[in-house]
């Protein structure tokens, strides 16, 4: 009887909140903007229309799938904290397609669907978005061009959702400031430039609460996701997209505190011809250095689970990952990249941390495995090459710690680390003769338990899992024997896992992305994992925790981590319906694992606005 009181209640809420709500219908080919567009039946026909109108939280503005529509989707209305206000489809078939058509710098337009400042609490959801000018994104003008557009100068955007859109031919600028002009034409460069569009971007003074989950970006002159918040961006999550074939760099959040950055794809991203004459397929022109996922300025960026492959080094650059223009305290963990041009990372200030990543044939158009600058840290990676190729580092003295390392390579000539890659122990170095290899190297075979072999690949257009990443490179844990176990040197604040998911220490720290476990399993997928008893999610004064009642509480706990893997939180659950405070929880995005009898039984991501 309780749980069917509490239903009743939820019910009564939910319908209290959408008593106003109305949905709205757009079909391109049966509708008429003289209708009421409330129904199938009574849908409107175009943009225009859908521009004209206003709208409020709760409502939902649906486009019919199958159909097309050409022009700009201006969204002016807002939703509010409680209800979104919802662009997304209706019927059967291929998403809705929007064609921009070019929009760029015309009648104030620049995106295809374009959230415009000051406009909060809106969901974009399930569109296909183009917008070139002439006939392909191939022979037409660059302009100043988004498919999805946030925000606009000196406004600010919150709750803002992209969500499940396909976003490809957007013929934005891809020319870098000192190279030249933007193709077609003689614009100012230092103005009109890579840095100020995207297919997905925003382009606004504070951006918060704002999520870009699983997205297919591709085939785009410009950069695939830019998340810029020019003055800040707080409580930002980007997570499942894939970025595909672009003329500039994969995916990019500038001037953010605290994002969380994972289960992203960036492939063949700065596919740019650079000054020389752009060749069939080229994307790009004019182009001088991208990296494939990365940040700049902000503070305590994580980007973790992601792919990375193929990344251009056009001039300069050509990094899987990259930490630039005054960023602090970033964190690159558990990501797999490979044959990106440039190599591995690119950390131009300090405080960057990378460690437990995978990394395969990085620099390969180099003739090295890349790692520009010193200060950051490098611990309990795979580097591994099978291209006759080696590794050096290039750019600033540093003085940063790289350890526990495996560096493996078959180039045929002695190499010397010890060049700008500061503090050198514990690293293991098989398949050359290493010069300077530092303190407490193992210079021996790390015995990996699929041998040496090529690991797979992430497809273009694949939202993929944990365990799919991990699967990528199945083989590459440490055997039983393999003198990299307890070789380690132990390093404190670690962030708790392997990139296997294996609890850190098991004994001393190993050599590697691998904690050698003797066969015990990681644990559990927490960010795969869907909560099913903790509510509200996202929350901003407390939660609620409702167990089933056959489950039988002992010693049971809440454990609360901040996205670095942190404990910040850890509460005992008294009985089967337990309200939690907000307590010390600032804004931002957070991890949570129920504990029972020392058994976990549900984890997730908590969300606090």
């Amino acid at each position: 009887m309780k749980n069917k009181i509490v239903l009743s209640a939820i019910l009564f809420v939910t319908i209290s909140l959408n008593i106003f709500a109305t949905r709205y219908y757009v079909d391109a080919t049966n509708g008429n903007d003289n209708n009421l567009g409330t129904s199938f039946s009574l849908a409107w026909k175009t943009i225009s229309k859908v521009n004209a109108s206003t709208f409020q939280g709760g409502d939902s503005v649906l486009f019919k799938k199958g159909e097309e529509w050409n022009g700009a989707l201006n969204i002016t209305s807002s939703g509010n904290s409680s209800q979104q206000l919802v662009f997304s489809s209706y019927g059967t078939g291929s998403k809705p397609l929007i064609n921009g058509q070019g929009s760029a710098d015309t009648n104030s337009e620049y995106a295809t669907i374009w959230i415009r400042g000051g406009v909060s609490y809106v969901t974009i959801n399930g569109f296909a978005i183009t917008n070139y000018d002439g006939n392909d994104i191939y022979d037409g003008t660059e302009g100043w061009r988004f498919g999805i557009l946030i925000g606009e100068w000196a406004t600010t955007c919150t709750g803002i959702k992209i969500l499940n859109n396909e976003v490809y031919h957007v013929e934005g600028f891809s020319n870098h400031p000192t190279v030249g002009a933007p193709r077609g034409t003689t614009l100012d460069a230092n103005i009109y430039c890579q840095y100020i569009n995207a297919a997905i971007g925003s382009r606004l003074d504070y951006l918060y609460g704002t999520t870009i989950d699983s997205n297919y970006v591709h085939d785009c002159t410009c950069q695939g996701i830019n998340v810029n918040a020019v003055t800040n961006g707080t409580n930002i999550l980007v997570e499942h997209n894939s970025v595909f074939n672009v003329g500039n760099d994969g995916i990019v959040l500038q001037n953010c505190t605290s994002p969380l950055i994972q289960l992203n794809a960036s492939i063949n991203a700065g596919n740019n011809s650079g000054s020389a004459q752009r060749e069939p397929g080229v994307l790009g022109y004019n182009g001088l250095a991208v990296c494939g996922i990365w940040g700049g300025g902000g503070s305590n960026n994580v980007f973790q689970y992601n792919y990375c492959e193929g990344t251009h080094k056009i001039v300069y650059d050509g990094y899987a990952w990259d930490c630039d223009l005054g960023a602090n305290n970033y964190i690159y963990q558990y990501n797999y990249s490979r044959e990106s041009g440039g190599g591995f990372n690119l950390s131009v200030t300090a405080g960057g941390i990378f460690r437990y990543n995978f990394s395969y044939n990085d620099g390969k158009n180099a003739d090295y495995q890349g790692f520009y600058a010193g200060d950051a840290g490098r611990y309990n990676n795979d580097f591994y090459r099978d291209d006759n190729q080696g590794f050096t580092m290039g750019g600033q003295n540093g003085s940063g710690n790289t350890r526990n390392n495996i560096f493996y390579t078959n180039a045929t000539t002695d190499i010397d680390y010890s060049r700008y890659m500061g503090t050198l122990s514990n690293n293991c170095f098989y398949g050359h003769t290493p010069v300077n290899p530092g303190s407490n190297a193992v210079i021996a075979n790390p015995i990996f338990t699929g041998g040496l072999h090529i690991p797979g690949k992430i497809a273009p257009g694949a939202f993929f899992t944990i365990n799919d990443l991990r699967n990528a490179v199945a083989g590459f844990d440490l055997k039983q024997g393999s003198p990299c176990i307890n070789s380690g040197q132990n390093i404190a604040n670690n962030g708790g896992i392997d990139f296997w998911g294996n609890p850190l220490y098991n004994g001393t720290a190993d050599i590697g992305a691998d904690e050698f476990t003797s066969g015990i399993s990681g644990i559990d997928d927490a960010t795969d994992q869907r909560p099913l008893i903790l509510y509200p999610n996202p929350f901003n004064a407390s939660f609620n925790i409702r167990i089933p009642p056959e489950v039988i509480l002992k010693n049971a706990v809440i454990k609360i981590y901040d996205v670095c893997g942190k404990e910040v939180k850890n509460v005992l659950i008294n009985n089967n319906e337990t309200n939690i405070g907000r307590g010390e929880l600032q804004r931002g995005i957070y991890f949570y694992s129920i504990i029972n009898n020392n058994e976990k039984i549900s984890s997730g991501k908590l969300v606090v606005d």
